[in-house]
């Protein structure tokens, strides 16, 4: 017997478009650690940050925090201090 499955999100639009070019992380100074709060995102960018930093000394981190259930604020500063984004989100 079939079952029909229904999407739980509703109805929603995707706009493809072209991805922003990668950049080297040679040529990035710090890297934004962006985290939703949710179990395990924090450890998980900290791991991910040291093992960037062992293979890029030179990388610094900064990391932004969010409830995820409300949206992103980022900061000026962090805006314009960071390079690359890391971004974990559990669930």
């Amino acid at each position: 017997m079939a079952q029909e499955l229904i999407n739980p999100c509703g109805i929603y639009q995707r706009n493809s478009g072209a991805l922003a070019p990668r950049r080297s992380l040679e040529d990035v100074k710090t890297v934004g650690l962006f985290s939703n709060l949710k179990a395990n995102a924090d450890l998980y960018l900290e791991e991910v940050s040291h093992r960037l930093k062992a293979r890029y000394p030179h990388l610094e981190f900064e990391l932004f925090q969010k409830i995820a259930s409300e949206p992103a604020n980022f900061s000026q500063h962090w805006l314009d201090r960071v390079h690359a984004v890391a971004a974990a989100f559990g669930d």
